[in-house]
């Protein structure tokens, strides 16, 4: 079995207002069993974000979890106001398994409806070998006030899958060293994360194909593929009605190629923390034979 976790951390800002990363740690670890955590809204030298200590959140999860390599993928990467460090939010992908290539995408951001705020996202992708066979990640958090932007961002993730699936049928029987290293990048993947989007709404059915849109990229939501014709469970909203008055929603996901479908095992989520706004989604798989 193969156990991923997916969950916006809000950098490690919980329910009560306080920022308390050990407890972020505790939560993943009695999940138990995760080869692979995904996570978004990680933090590094942000001291207005957690109350002036301008925490390097990846040092932390490496210093938490030293069995994993942990990838950061930078969304924000700017100078501090002493221009002496870099201040970095984005996400953060961690593997028990060896890690062969990443890469990171900047994700479009269009001219919005109306003014509004809006920040850079990022998508951070992995490619980890378990048993001597490639598995793909990608994790992402889309723009959360503009529907523009969003529909802009899924359209770009959608069209990494196209240009690869080319790449792929154009490469076979190159032979190539140096710098054009024919490394295995599987066309079948898993992309996660937290998509600011609702199950009813037009960007769901721009990357579900279960959908209409005609330029989705073939993602199939492994919830609606185990769960069948049961609502959503909610991921975020739960215990936290000041940022979400609306109540509980689903925001976070798993989607997967069809490829992978074979491996489902099961999805669900853990409702049980209150150490950020959202709640961690797991999604488990069978072995790669």
């Amino acid at each position: 079995m193969i156990k991923i976790v997916t969950w916006n951390i809000q950098y490690g800002k919980g329910v009560d207002g306080r920022i308390d990363f050990k407890n972020i740690s505790k939560v993943i670890k009695e999940i138990g069993g995760a080869e692979i955590i995904c996570l978004q809204e990680i933090s590094r030298n942000n001291p207005d974000l957690d109350y002036g200590a301008g925490d390097d959140q990846v040092i932390l999860l490496r210093e938490e979890f030293p069995d994993y390599t942990v990838i950061f993928g930078p969304a924000i990467d700017s100078l501090d106001r002493d221009n002496k460090s870099r201040c970095q939010f984005g996400n953060v992908v961690m593997s028990k398994f060896p890690v062969t290539q990443i890469f990171n995408h900047s994700l479009p951001q269009p001219c919005p409806e109306s003014d509004c705020f809006y920040m850079p996202r990022q998508a951070l992708e992995v490619i980890v070998e378990k048993d001597n066979m490639p598995l793909r990640i990608i994790t992402t958090h889309l723009e959360f006030y503009s529907q523009i932007q969003r529909l802009a961002q899924i359209s770009y993730l959608n069209s990494i899958q196209d240009d690869l699936t080319l790449t792929h049928k154009n490469l076979r029987g190159l032979k190539t060293n140096g710098l054009y290293p024919l490394i295995d990048r599987p066309i079948d993947h898993i992309l996660c994360g937290d998509f600011n989007i609702l199950p009813h709404e037009i960007e769901y059915h721009h990357i579900n194909g279960e959908g209409v849109s005609a330029d989705n990229s073939g993602y199939f939501d492994v919830w609606t593929i185990i769960h069948k014709n049961k609502p959503h469970c909610s991921t975020c909203g739960i215990y936290d009605f000041e940022q979400w008055p609306q109540g509980p929603n689903c925001r976070d996901y798993f989607f997967i190629t069809d490829g992978l479908k074979k491996l489902l095992v099961d999805i669900f989520v853990e409702k049980n923390t209150r150490s950020s706004d959202h709640q961690p989604l797991v999604m488990v798989l069978t072995g790669f034979d």
